[in-house]
């Protein structure tokens, strides 16, 4: 599977050839998830260390940017977190897919060596905004 950006939003295509259009990270990512190996956060872990290598605080295009805050944020348990060197992208998205795919329950994603720290919270399988840090 390969995924791009384009004006209408992520253009995802197979090695069938076959391509879909996703306007929302939401439909991207759950245009994707059934093609997730990993079976839990600790997997899902491991297989992006050999991805974030060379990433930096460049990967980080908004640094001053923090997602809105969820209305009702739930007590949520941190499973992942952005490491101090960037890797934010990769993080954002094996998160959104690790909520669709093994973990409904309340989790957190902790991005806090940001110019802009932010705890990002999902529940029952969707992303729901950031809880004050």
């Amino acid at each position: 599977m390969r995924v791009r950006p384009v004006p209408q939003g992520w253009l995802a295509s197979g090695s069938t050839g076959g391509a879909r259009v996703a306007p929302t990270l939401d439909r991207l990512l759950d245009g994707v998830a059934h093609l997730l190996v990993p079976s839990g956060w600790n997997e899902l872990e491991a297989s992006l260390r050999d991805h974030e290598h060379g990433t930096g605080h460049e990967d980080d295009a908004y640094p001053g940017y923090r997602p809105p805050l969820a209305p009702h944020p739930p007590p949520a348990v941190t499973v992942m977190s952005v490491p101090p060197g960037g890797a934010l992208h990769l993080r954002l998205t094996a998160f959104g897919l690790g909520v669709r795919v093994f973990d409904r329950r309340a989790v957190a994603l902790d991005a806090l060596d940001r110019a802009a720290p932010f705890r990002l919270l999902a529940a029952d399988g969707r992303i729901v905004g950031t809880a004050p840090v």
